[in-house]
């Protein structure tokens, strides 16, 4: 780089002008690239002395990575108390070098915890976003009861071909579109607030984003759907919602079944062929990619979201529990989504993508916490079906599965969750030593082993060859 710099006749931009040329710079000369990037090279020299002179005197980052010389003691130092001040001194095993986030090492403890409730608050408002969003897609796939109430909706009720396409299309299309746009700002926010690596944002996404189904989709679209319908009997009879919800679960089996196939059909499909890759990579080659180091950038694979994928298939599962005994239709089109997904994840991950970071399996726990609770939600809504439609005897018979659901979570939970976290002491405290040997005494070469080989009948005198 001092090469390029020293080498170019022209004189050097000013310290603003790569700022300026960033903009056209794809229709630049070859001379003015050069000069481009020899200003961009003094720009990033000045801010590295002002950074080493800055970091002299500033004080110690909140966070360190410590090297240890045997794995026993990197063990015990990561399951050790090392304070009495609570969070003062904070232990855990240190991720790999690609999964830490190293500009969020240095954040202050006191900005962290104000970014967190910040973020927390921003996710508190697209919760109340997403509602009133699904609430229209609910209120969309009951098109054809709803015109007889609000008057303005007969334009779309005449058309057969309009009021199936917004009934059984459009409302599945929006909720996917939306929830496909939630993973992105969900991702943005855990890493602006400030943790410390790759994995913890995906945890993070992961726990929302189930939420999101669960409450958003799930029992947004049931709740909204059921209200809207009967407006008038709620409003005589405010009881009777009780009953009215326990009616509207197999009545929104129609939308499940849309969104489910729809999502089998169509999202498998989109990432099968790559779309996006196939549409932006093009336009980077062409347009942005102008070294040998950018277009190896733009060519690299990309790697799987993980968290944003397991809600996904968790609320697909939760879906096909639920109503596999309040309207089976549904379950055809969860079979569909999980075969296709087995056919398009098993070719992914063998051809198509890298992996970002190794994370060591800790998404697991999160994600069989989100499983038991599926299956929980399922013992409770087939109880509540049971009491309101076939009485509370068979509502009691339904009782011990969600006990014994929560027992054997808390039974993994306790025995099997720590030796994920962290390396037992037992396993680097039984770990041996190889034993010391030396190459030249251990291996002899083939064409030596004939020649050292003794005849039968002679014996060596070792005092006489000695």
């Amino acid at each position: 780089m001092c090469g390029l710099t020293d080498n170019i006749k022209q004189p050097l931009l000013s310290s603003r002008q790569p700022a300026m040329l960033r903009s056209w710079r794809l229709f630049a000369s070859p001379q003015q690239e050069a000069e481009y990037w020899a200003a961009v090279i003094d720009m990033v020299d000045e801010r590295v002395i002002r950074a080493r002179e800055a970091g002299l005197a500033r004080a110690a980052l909140p966070a360190a990575f410590v090297t240890f010389e045997t794995s026993r003691s990197a063990s015990i130092a990561a399951q050790c108390n090392l304070s009495s001040i609570p969070a003062g001194w904070l232990s855990k095993p240190a991720p790999e070098p690609r999964d830490v986030i190293w500009h969020n090492l240095g954040i202050n403890p006191v900005h962290r915890r104000l970014k967190e409730f910040v973020s927390f608050s921003a996710v508190v408002g697209l919760f109340a976003l997403y509602s009133v969003l699904l609430t229209f897609a609910a209120t969309a796939a009951e098109i054809n009861s709803l015109s007889d109430k609000l008057l303005f909706l007969d334009v779309f009720t005449p058309d057969p071909w309009l009021r199936g396409f917004i009934e059984g299309v459009f409302s599945s299309v929006f909720v996917l579109i939306i929830m496909a746009l939630l993973p992105i700002v969900l991702s943005w926010l855990a890493t602006w607030e400030g943790l410390a690596c790759r994995t913890f944002v995906q945890q993070k996404l992961l726990s929302e984003m189930y939420l999101f189904f669960i409450i958003e989709v799930f029992f947004v679209t049931i709740v909204a759907g059921a209200l809207f319908n009967a407006i008038g009997p709620i409003i005589d009879d405010p009881p009777s919602i009780v009953t009215l919800l326990s009616r509207a679960v197999p009545q929104t089996g129609a939308f499940f079944f849309s969104y489910v196939l729809l999502h089998a059909l169509v999202g498998y499909m989109v990432d099968l062929v790559l779309l996006w890759s196939l549409i932006w990579t093009p336009i980077v080659l062409w347009l942005f990619a102008r070294t040998p180091r950018e277009i190896k950038a733009a060519k690299q694979p990309s790697s799987c979201n993980y968290a944003a994928r397991l809600a996904s298939e968790l609320f697909v599962l939760t879906v096909g529990l639920l109503y596999s005994s309040a309207s089976p239709i549904v379950l055809p089109a969860v079979l569909a989504f999980f075969l296709l997904g087995e056919l398009v994840y098993r070719y992914h991950l063998m051809y198509v993508w890298e992996p970002a970071v190794e994370s060591f399996g800790l998404l697991w726990p999160r994600a069989h916490t989100r499983l038991v609770a599926s299956a929980i939600i399922y013992h409770v809504v087939l109880m509540a079906i049971f009491a309101l439609k076939l009485g509370t005897a068979n509502a009691i018979l339904v009782l011990p599965l969600p006990v014994l659901a929560v027992y054997a979570h808390r039974y993994y939970t306790r025995f099997y969750l720590d030796p994920v976290r962290t390396n037992p002491l037992l396993d680097p405290c039984q770990e041996v030593e190889p034993p010391a040997w030396s190459l030249s005494e251990d291996f002899v070469q083939p064409e030596l082993q004939a020649s050292l080989a003794v005849p039968d009948g002679v014996q060596i005198n070792a005092e006489a060859s000695a």
